[in-house]
């Protein structure tokens, strides 16, 4: 673990001195403060179960949008850098192992992904709520679960122009879960949309911030989570260990 912490520190130095985060960073602010100013817009002439809805989505969307391109785009392009530079091949024949290596870049992702997503919670209105415990819990799930689809992808991506040019795709697949219920009810393509695992992270998140939720329903969601997130790594640390 201690060899997973020294590559973790490394890679967030090296972060640090090229801005990666900078832009996430603006971004977050800039979405959230959008998205709160449509929330409290009086002209928003909703019914009930519509405005539960838009809420639900927009915060979902400040939370999960800046999250998502921590974990999605900045955590594999690290990944990838090693590659390029072939430090992975030296961390590897290093007491260091690929195991180590995925843990430090999880380590980084989950990190970063929680204080942003602290700072959209805080700028939508919600800073109460960062007292929960749920919260924070579904903080660190979903970053963890973002990190994961990031390292997953950076399997394989050879170079950073790659992993710049393609890592959208799972970002906008991660997001496309948000949209479970805001598409037209029991149709395929919501029913499709329920699947993916954001959905049931959108789902928890607007527990924890006081939306009504069973707590078999709430515990569904997370099994469901837990098993993607443990697939995901499991899926990622096989395709680098066999590289």
């Amino acid at each position: 673990m201690k060899r997973a912490w020294a590559i973790a520190k490394k890679d967030f130095r090296q972060a640090l001195r090229n801005h990666y985060f900078i832009g996430i960073f603006l971004l977050a602010i800039v979405v959230s403060f959008g998205l709160r100013q449509f929330l409290f817009m009086p002209e928003a002439n909703l019914k009930e179960d519509e405005a539960i809805l838009a809420v639900r989505f927009m915060v979902s969307m400040a939370f999960f949008t800046p999250i998502g391109m921590v974990g999605a785009m900045t955590v594999p392009l690290l990944m990838v850098e090693e590659k390029e530079r072939e430090t992975l091949r030296f961390l590897l024949v290093s007491p260091a192992s690929i195991s180590d290596v995925l843990i430090g870049k999880t380590i980084v992702g989950v990190v970063v992904g929680m204080i942003i997503g602290v700072i959209a919670i805080a700028i939508v209105g919600e800073l109460e709520s960062l007292l929960s415990v749920m919260v924070l819990l579904v903080l660190l799930i979903s970053s963890a679960l973002c990190t994961g689809v990031g390292l997953l992808s950076s399997a394989f991506f050879k170079t950073a122009l790659q992993s710049n040019t393609w890592s959208g795709i799972p970002l906008l697949v991660f997001l496309g879960g948000l949209l479970g219920d805001a598409v037209p009810p029991e149709t395929v393509m919501a029913e499709a949309l329920k699947l993916l695992p954001s959905h049931s992270a959108s789902a928890l998140l607007a527990a924890s911030l006081g939306t009504h939720l069973p707590a078999d329903a709430m515990l569904g969601h997370c099994i469901y989570l837990g098993i993607w997130i443990a697939a995901i790594y499991a899926l990622t640390l096989r395709l680098y260990w066999h590289d």
